[in-house]
This record gives C-alpha cells, structure tokens and sequence, in this order.
C-alpha cells in the first residue's frame, strides 16, 4: 500500500502536485517497509531525487523532466529549421529552374525569328537554294526565247491545263486522283525535250512518277511523246550548275 501511494504522488507530480525529492524522503522515513525491502527503497529514492535536479521549475515541475522536455522541444525546433531550410532550398531551385527554362525558351524564339527573317518557316537552306536556283534558271530561259514554256503548267490546243494521273503502278494502272503536270522547261517538236532541275546527288528514281506525268501532257499537248527528258544538275549548296544527264522517255512509263 505504501508503494502504491507513493506510485500515485508520482503520477500527481507530473501535475506539478508534489516534487520528486518529496516523494523520496517519505519514501526514506517510511517505517512500514520491511528490512528486506530497505534496499530496494533507498534505490527507488535515489532514482526519484535524481531525477530531480535542483528542485522544482517556474511551472512546478521537477528541473530533471522539464530538461528532459526542453530537449524534446530542441529536437523538435531542429526538425522544423531543416524542414523550412528544405523548402526554402526546393523552392529557391524551382524558381530558378523556371527562370533557366525562360531564358532557353526566349533563345529559341529569338534564332526561330531570326531564321524566319531569311527564310519561310520549315524550308531548309538547301530547299531555299533549290528555290532561287529555279528562279535564276527559269529568267534566263525565258530570256533565250529557246523553250516553249518555262516552269508553267502545260495546255491543250484550246488553251486548257493539262491534268494527267498523279500515279501509275507497276500493273501500269493509273491513280483515280489527276494533277497537272509543271515540267521546268519544254522545247517541243523537232526537238522534243523536257527539262528539269535536280540537286546533285539525288536519284532519279525519286522522281519517276513525276517525270512519268510530264511525258504523258506532253504527249498530250503534242500529240506525241518527247524524244530526251533533260536532267540540269545543280550543286544545292553553291547553286552551281553541275553537269547534265540526258535519259530516254520510255525509262519512264512504269515506274
């Protein structure tokens, strides 16, 4: 019963009731305990007013648990500092992610204007060369006064554009969709030639099926088939002209 009161005052202390050194020393002077048990009781004692320091806090609790609560308390205010050093650190890094992606973005958009600026948007430096080479050719052809159309659509007697089928496979059977057909140059009969532009290096197979629709307008047109389809080589980086293949029309009536 002793043990069991002095087990209560214990538990009260935590309230602020009674101090640890209190409980101890009744715990000493207690003449119900046995002989056997004064061993015991002395221990239990030093423990108790061990753990009370130098007596009771400002809140009435023993010096001994409120250092104890202190550290907790400190260890919980570390956590907290590197919780919101944490965050500060993520937050810092996101904004200056943010503000790295900006200024990529913003480089980018500057060389796509700057590109812009010399050519039109998804055309290649070699598709523009293509383009002004066409043009230079094109002028001066029409300035020899040899050809009788150059890089216009071909016509009829009557005057309308030719259309022909955009394909034929390898059974010779036409596509159901038409185009017209817009060869670089003709000369037509005696001669009997189409001309056409093509950068150097690019196989003439890619072609067929477009070469294949020039012959058959020209066909058309001149109520027979050309005599040479006329390959003008070019050099697609300096637009130099760069050689000339000459190749027979009927290399290309099935693709």
């Amino acid at each position: 019963l002793q043990f069991a009161n002095l087990g209560m005052k214990m538990g009260m202390n935590f309230l602020g009731d009674m101090a640890f050194d209190e409980v101890a020393s009744q715990l000493l002077s207690s003449d119900l305990i046995p002989d056997n048990m004064k061993f015991a009781a002395n221990m239990m004692a030093t423990i108790i007013s061990g753990g009370s320091g130098k007596g009771k806090g400002r809140d009435g609790n023993n010096d001994g648990f409120a250092s104890g609560n202190n550290g907790r308390r400190d260890d919980d205010r570390r956590d907290e500092d590197r919780d919101r050093e944490k965050r500060e650190r993520e937050e810092r890094e996101r904004r200056e992610r943010e503000e790295r992606e900006k200024r990529e973005q913003e480089e980018s958009d500057e060389k796509k204007d700057k590109s812009k600026e010399n050519n039109i948007v998804g055309e290649t430096s070699s598709t523009k060369t293509g383009k002004e080479i066409h043009k230079r050719n094109a002028d001066e052809r029409r300035r020899s006064g040899e050809y009788d159309t150059v890089n216009e659509p071909l016509k009829d007697k009557e005057g309308n554009i030719i259309e022909v089928p955009k394909r034929i496979d390898k059974q010779g059977r036409p596509s159901k969709k038409y185009q017209r057909a817009i060869p670089d140059a003709v000369q037509g009969p005696p001669k009997g030639r189409i001309i056409d532009d093509k950068p150097v290096g690019r196989p003439i197979s890619k072609d067929k099926q477009e070469i294949r629709r020039f012959i058959d307008a020209y066909t058309q047109k001149y109520g027979e088939p050309p005599k040479q389809i006329v390959i003008e080589r070019y050099d697609p980086k300096t637009g130099e002209a760069a050689g000339t293949e000459i190749y027979d029309p009927n290399d290309f009536k099935i693709p």
